[in-house]
């Protein structure tokens, strides 16, 4: 027979692999402190490292304030791809009001003034509106716009009055005082020992 030869010769291919960046579902973006957002990888990768310590597609975090957080991720060959994601948090409203007067009686016939004392310098710049919800403690309440109020006791007793200020991201805080609304006195003009209205 014929003689047959053969050669072998190999060759490495080297493949390049790219692997993009991390795009976010972030729910809820926008918080109030003391409130959890979840944020998950639009796309799903081989591996993850959050910067916060997590290993999985999604984290769940609590922050107090503004916060990013980053995430490498990494595909079967090991490349791998980094991103941040960000999780804004609206303050809680500081809240408190005076109640002009908060002793008074029944006979003064006046409208006590809630003077609003809450400082809203903090929402200014964050597309926050906010609404006062108040509760006057008689039964009566009163959601506004307007800083201050005013409202008439048409009873005596104590009247805890509570403010709360809500935002448009539902962040909310309150304050309650108490007002006195004393009753009239009444005095007799005649006083007698056993009550028979004879001297």
């Amino acid at each position: 027979g014929a003689n047959h030869c053969e050669s072998v010769d190999s060759v490495t291919v080297y493949a390049a692999a790219v692997i993009h960046p991390p795009t976010f579902i972030i729910e809820p973006a926008e918080i109030c402190s003391g409130q959890s957002s979840t944020i998950t990888t639009a796309l799903d990768y081989y591996a993850y490292e959050w910067a916060s310590g997590g290993t999985g597609r999604s984290i769940t975090v609590m922050p107090d304030v503004t916060t990013n957080y980053s995430v490498t991720v990494s595909d079967e060959l090991g490349c791998t791809a980094e991103a941040e994601a960000q999780v804004v948090v609206h303050p809680h409203p500081e809240v408190d009001f005076i109640a002009s007067p908060d002793h008074l009686m029944l006979s003064d016939n006046i409208e006590v003034q809630f003077l609003n004392q809450t400082d809203t310098s903090g929402f200014i710049g964050l597309n926050d509106t906010y609404t006062w919800h108040w509760d006057f403690g008689d039964g009566e309440t009163q959601i506004t716009n307007n800083y201050n109020t005013s409202h008439f006791y048409s009873t005596w007793g104590e009247f805890v009055v509570t403010l709360e200020m809500v935002t448009s991201f539902d962040c909310r805080n309150s304050a309650s005082h108490t007002v006195y609304v004393e009753p009239d006195l009444e005095f007799p003009n005649i006083i007698t020992p056993n009550g028979d209205g004879i001297n």
